[in-house]
């Protein structure tokens, strides 16, 4: 039997969270909006439809002594979060993906709530859910490396929503409609 974690980090849904380093190349990597997307101090957060609808949660894996325990959400982003969002592409590596950003102060309260209960120390066992209309599309493991760049101070709140069926991002993107 393949266990709850293979399944979620090899999942059809994943979200690639990045350092603001992601670049699936030139289509995507445009040199003139480094500058303007490097700070979002003062910029207002993009229209979602439900600004207070979360769009990544999590769960203290410690309150959650087994895998059928429903521990209390830990809502790390909501759609009133995103300050930018891209259209979606595909890349044959990678998937069909959509890059959001968050304002910088939602990507500071994203790492301190990670923090809060020790997150960021044990990356593997967090898991991190993507939600549309309150459902999760989704769950994937926080990983090292980005839980390494957020303890760094390097995260710059920019994150890439990856899947194999465009329809889960469609529904993604029309909650800024």
């Amino acid at each position: 039997m393949v266990s709850r974690r293979s399944l979620l980090a090899t999942g059809g849904l994943a979200l690639t969270c990045t350092a603001g380093c992601l670049d699936f190349g030139d289509e995507t990597a445009d040199p003139a909006d480094d500058d303007a997307s490097d700070d979002t101090d003062g910029e207002t957060a993009l229209e979602a439809r439900d600004p207070d609808a979360p769009l990544v949660t999590t769960i203290d894996p410690e309150a959650a002594v087994d895998d059928d325990v429903d521990a209390e959400e830990i809502v790390l982003a909501t759609y009133g979060d995103v300050v930018d969002v891209g259209s979606m592409d595909h890349d044959d590596a990678v998937g069909h993906y959509v890059p959001v950003e968050l304002t910088d102060d939602a990507a500071e309260s994203f790492v301190d709530r990670l923090e809060s209960f020790g997150g960021l120390e044990r990356p593997m066992d967090v898991e991190l859910t993507v939600h549309v209309d309150d459902e999760g599309i989704g769950s994937y493991l926080l990983g090292q490396d980005f839980a390494q760049s957020m303890a760094d101070g390097e995260w710059d709140g920019s994150f890439t929503v990856v899947a194999d069926d465009e329809s889960q991002l469609e529904d993604v993107l029309e909650q800024f409609e």
